[in-house]
């Protein structure tokens, strides 16, 4: 198997979806503390 230098499009998907998704979540966490859930 050869490795490449270059990253492949799918992890860079992968990344991008787990930042989208970690913001999801802060702002949601975020919104939750304002109301005093947490």
């Amino acid at each position: 198997m050869r490795r490449r230098r270059k990253k492949s499009p799918r992890t860079d998907v992968a990344v991008h979806e787990l930042l989208i998704l970690a913001v999801l979540v802060l702002s949601l966490a975020i919104q939750a503390h304002r109301h005093g859930l947490i």
